[in-house]
């Protein structure tokens, strides 16, 4: 008999195991499966598995706040209120609701979802998120603002204004770093904020690059250039790149889903385009 504890979004927490029938559930310390919410009494409930079935047979012991079930279909059991209540059937992957944990119980020839392939995107991100890679790239985002300011301007003043600009997107890079690790700890994922950070200081070295070229992509790309299409295409690159990188690492979506959520931010600067190009007169 497998038990998982899991949160609201029906991610697990905790994974249990046990060979006996049945098991007993609570607060209290001669329980199988012992609980720490205080909504839950000393001896709760008692799941015993029917072999011949297939099914769980759950056994309110009279609890104070009872025992819900929620199905795999989403339908929901009324809660276990009478003695005549106190005891129903369930099927592997039923949800089970009492205080407030739930508990997902499943037999040991419940289905699971298949392995996923490692790729090589995960080395390579595995390498980014070092201490010494993102000291090599802060210090490659200044290099690359200071030259883009003397570029635009050399005069002392206006120069020191635009590094100090370089700035602003470390500051950006620790925000962009520290949500991500917020997404990853909500899915159950390893956050590693260097990595998030050093892909956005990254993808901001490859736009400082492109506007030190800018003179060159003129000369030989005037029409594109002047329309801004390369300049936007670029933008959207960098951005599917650096959440679907971020993606990869701190959530469990499919490969999909990732490429779908990573498209999100590009397709609103490509919605921004469109509508500018059809109010130009």
């Amino acid at each position: 008999m497998i038990i998982e504890r899991i949160d609201r979004s029906g991610h697990v927490i905790d994974t249990f195991s046990f060979r006996d029938h049945g098991v007993s559930v609570g607060r209290g310390y001669d329980n199988d499966l012992i609980l720490s919410d205080v909504y839950i009494d000393n001896k709760h409930m008692l799941v015993e598995y029917d072999y011949l079935k297939n099914t769980f047979v759950v056994e309110d012991l009279g609890s104070l706040n009872g025992v819900s079930c929620t199905e795999k279909n989403g339908i929901k059991k009324l809660k276990t209120t009478s003695p005549k209540e106190r005891e129903f059937a369930v099927q592997s992957g039923d949800v089970i609701l009492i205080g407030k944990t739930r508990l997902r119980l499943l037999s040991k020839a419940h289905a699971v979802e298949p392995a996923r392939l490692l790729s090589g995107l995960d080395g390579v991100l595995s390498n980014l998120g070092t201490w010494w890679v993102a000291l090599a790239i802060c210090l490659l985002v200044l290099v690359t603002e200071a030259l883009s300011a003397y570029n635009s301007d050399p005069f002392a003043e206006k120069l020191y204004k635009d590094m100090v600009e370089g700035l602003y997107m470390l500051f950006a890079a620790i925000a962009y770093g520290g949500v991500w690790v917020l997404v990853a700890r909500t899915q159950r994922q390893d956050g590693r904020f260097l990595m998030h950070f050093n892909i956005l200081l990254l993808m901001s070295v490859c736009v400082s690059i492109y506007f030190l070229l800018q003179p060159i992509l003129v000369f030989n790309f005037e029409w594109l250039m002047l329309r801004g299409y390369i300049t936007k295409f670029l933008l959207m690159f960098v951005l599917f790149i650096a959440v679907y990188a971020s993606c990869h690492q701190s959530t469990s979506l499919s490969a999909g889903r990732r490429v779908f959520v990573s498209l999100l931010l590009p397709a609103l600067v490509f919605l921004g385009t469109v509508i500018t190009e059809l109010n130009r007169p």
